[in-house]
């Protein structure tokens, strides 16, 4: 390629996932950001319209599900009395040169998100002495398998296969519980309990897609 072509063509790239981006964020309304607290937990959330919105420029990893999870519940029990509290989350990531909507949170109750944050907060509590038992990405390919396909979808993200490495892989992870430990192995102990507390209520909180394809 001459000089500076290379340059020019991401440029380009950039530019378009920019206007992607903020034609996305323009469909949800105007910007508000607001410091958010409850209990010692506190938060700037970044909402529009009648959303709590969280961007990554990247791939969507269950991570960022947990992450506007977290934000969301903070949302809304900081709601304060006559307030109005968000509807929804919404994660923004990258798919190539685009950004979607991902996924959307429903929005619980003011006393069901104070209970779901006491809930995490005892969580976090519980695992201070030793390393956390639930894998994300691991936890919540179980879960979405349920009782007959959960072990080999577990499996799979976290030995790994033909699409890539394992989770066991991340130095995080690794350091853990070593980077060869079997997935029948992990799931002993509380793996299962854990998962279930953490992972169970964002996915019960998932918005349906016939819902988020005619909200589009």
């Amino acid at each position: 390629m001459p000089p500076g072509s290379a340059a020019v063509l991401e440029a380009g790239a950039l530019d378009g996932r920019w206007t992607s981006l903020q034609g996305e964020l323009r469909k949800l309304g105007p910007p508000q950001r607001d410091p958010v607290a409850w209990g010692n937990l506190e938060s700037a959330v970044e909402r529009r319209g009648d959303a709590v919105v969280l961007v990554h420029p990247v791939k969507e990893r269950v991570a960022h599900r947990l992450e506007l999870w977290l934000l969301l519940l903070l949302a809304v029990a900081a709601a304060p009395p006559g307030g109005t509290p968000p509807a929804r989350g919404v994660l923004l990531t990258r798919k190539d040169d685009t950004f979607t909507d991902s996924l959307v949170l429903l929005s619980p109750e003011p006393a069901t998100a104070e209970s779901l944050l006491e809930e995490l907060v005892g969580l976090r509590a519980g695992a201070r002495a030793r390393c956390w038992p639930v894998p994300p990405a691991t936890g919540w390919a179980w879960l979405e398998g349920g009782s007959e396909a959960g072990l080999e979808k577990a499996r799979t993200a976290w030995e790994g296969g033909f699409a890539g490495g394992g989770e066991r892989e991340r130095p995080e992870m690794a350091l853990c519980f070593g980077d060869d430990l079997p997935v029948e192995s992990l799931l002993e102990g509380g793996f299962i309990e854990a998962a279930t507390r953490l992972l169970q209520p964002v996915l019960e909180a998932i918005e349906p897609a016939q819902t988020r394809k005619a909200r589009r």
